[in-house]
């Protein structure tokens, strides 16, 4: 043994001195205090044979783990790596032949395969040039108990209280017993299982279950376990991939520039109104149509735009003239283009890729619904038929342009002066010449706006972006009274949301076959634009209306017209 005393010597292990040398100062200090008080010493040594055990740690050696034994991989090498054409061969391979029958040959059976079929059919897939994946499972077993014949282990654990999760899933529970507050001693106890997760049943004459100071479960663990197939590794580079084709919606891009045409030409109208240039429109319009790509679109658009510059010089220029006009009356909806799908029952229904769930998009109210399976969204759709649009109809109104917007007449005026006397003056007078003479119509609009609560915005903008976003307005207060932009004469829909800390939703449809869903009603202040909440289902419980975050409301007004706008 090296003398820990001597420094840097020759095959001296550190480790080993420094463990020498805290026995040398431990024995020491035993002998130095021999005539100490037995509880003083106690504490002086617990010091000492605490860096005694640090020592001794660091001279463990820590033994390399042997890998798991693989049926898969132990098939393989019994078929292909054992020669049987000599005696030594035949031997090695019976040998190892047990060995897996003694390690796997249970757990196969209990999956209603026989041992020895087994291996026949893997000697015929391997002699095809196959492997044996596909009739063996991946079975391991740990190397130490390979051949012992042992394939599961008994285990004990406790806990407390009504319940106990285990740390394996057991294959056998052998016994459950508990351990009552004040006694000494474990009696069988009632449970149920559930995976790993075991619970007392039994209850006391209150009808609660009974918790116990002590739960002991003892059971038994397999310790072969299946894993699955590991993935087979490439061997060959990977094909290139070719960019991914990026279709756009071409739809969504026709309608903006529509909306953009539309805005355009009532600017159009506004310039040459006040008889000022309208270049700087035009190259806007200009700007807007490079957007489309569909010649046909653009044809369209071009045409259109023209046609609205040449009615608007019309009136501006134009001479009198009496005609009869054609006005296309139609039934004005919320209905907005739906996505691809199919019809049923005039509401669409279609699948969501983005979320992958089945979608039908209700006309009536303006909203999309989505459900778990396509039969389930047909179901929904069957059961809320949209309304059936009547044909259009077209009345014949008269109406009457001028040559200017606005006629400018000399009337003569007399009037008396200070002195007594009276004067002619001569005053110019301004006429309104372009009107519908049967005046102008009324038509239903529907009109949809969306409230969020200010308090809530920082939190709801993680959920969505959109709620931090100008299509929301923010309101101190959801549950008191809410101003339109415009005057309603119906509300048709209205939905309030709450989405933290727990998710509600309160809703009113005002639609055939839609009353049942409603738990709120909307109340609108007279003849004004202010509209009040209340709740039909919930009253005081919680939720309850004060707390929604998110408001959307959708209602009809009666604008006006005039007839003789043919666009």
């Amino acid at each position: 043994m090296a003398n820990p005393n001597i420094p840097n010597l020759c095959g001296a292990n550190p480790n080993l001195n420094e463990s020498l040398s805290k026995i040398e100062e431990l024995k020491d200090k035993l002998l130095s205090n021999i005539d100490v008080d037995a509880s003083t010493l106690k504490s002086e040594l617990e010091e000492g044979l605490d860096e005694l055990k640090s020592a001794f740690d660091k001279l463990e050696v820590e033994l390399p783990e042997a890998p798991a034994v693989n049926l898969q991989a132990e098939i393989t090498s019994l078929i292909n790596d054992i020669d049987k054409t000599s005696i030594a061969g035949i031997n090695a391979f019976n040998a190892k032949l047990s060995t897996l029958k003694l390690d796997f040959g249970n757990a196969l059976e209990e999956k209603g395969i026989d041992f020895d079929e087994l291996i026949a059919s893997a000697e015929t897939k391997l002699a095809g040039g196959g492997n044996v994946c596909d009739l063996v499972s991946n079975l391991e077993i740990p190397a130490g108990n390979s051949g012992s014949g042992v394939t599961t282990e008994t285990k004990e654990e406790r806990g407390s209280g009504t319940s106990i999760t285990l740390t394996d899933t057991p294959k056998e529970i052998v016994s459950v017993q508990g351990q009552k507050t004040g006694t000494n001693f474990f009696s069988s106890i009632t449970y149920k299982q559930l995976g790993r997760a075991i619970s007392t049943s039994e209850q006391d004459a209150d009808g609660n279950v009974v918790s116990y100071a002590v739960i002991k479960v003892t059971y038994i663990v397999d310790l072969i376990k299946e894993k699955p197939i590991a993935a087979k590794q490439a061997d060959k580079d990977g094909e290139k991939e070719e960019p991914s084709i990026v279709s756009k919606n071409t739809r969504s891009i026709e309608k903006n520039v529509e909306a953009k045409v539309q805005a355009l030409s009532k600017e159009i109208n506004d310039k040459t109104a006040a008889g000022v240039s309208t270049d700087d429109v035009q190259k806007k319009f200009d700007t807007v149509l490079a957007e489309v790509k569909d010649e046909e679109f653009k044809k369209e658009m071009e045409t259109d735009f023209e046609a609205a510059k040449e009615e608007y010089n019309k009136i501006a220029q134009d001479p009198i003239k009496d005609e009869t006009i054609t006005v296309p009356q139609k039934t004005v909806s919320s209905w907005r283009s739906p996505p691809k799908g199919r019809l049923v029952a005039g509401n669409q229904v279609y699948l969501d890729e983005v979320r992958g769930r089945w979608t039908v998009f209700f006309p009536d109210a303006d909203e999309r619904t989505q459900y778990a399976s396509e039969e389930d969204a047909v179901a929904a759709a069957s059961e809320f038929p949209a309304a059936t649009a009547e044909e259009p109809k077209v009345r014949t109104v008269k109406a009457t342009t001028t040559e200017n917007r606005n006629t400018v007449t000399q009337t003569q005026t007399t009037i008396t002066t200070t002195g007594g006397g009276s004067t002619t003056i001569t005053r110019p007078k301004t006429e309104k010449t372009v009107l519908s003479e049967n005046g102008f119509v009324s038509r239903k609009n529907t009109i949809t706006e969306r409230f969020i609560l200010a308090s809530a915005v920082e939190e709801l903008t993680k959920i969505r972006k959109a709620f931090g976003g100008k299509r929301y307005k923010q309101l101190d207060s959801l549950s008191n009274g809410i101003k339109l932009k415009k005057t309603p004469f119906e509300i048709k829909s209205v939905r309030g949301a709450i989405y933290t800390p727990n998710k509600a939703l309160f809703t009113y449809y005002n639609y055939e076959g839609r009353k049942d869903k409603n738990n709120i009603t909307p109340s609108i202040l007279g003849d004004t634009n202010e509209v009040y909440l209340e709740e039909d289902i919930f009253g005081d419980s919680d939720p309850s209306i004060e707390d929604v975050q998110v408001l959307k409301i959708s209602y009809r007004i009666l604008e006006n017209i005039d007839p003789n706008f043919l666009r």
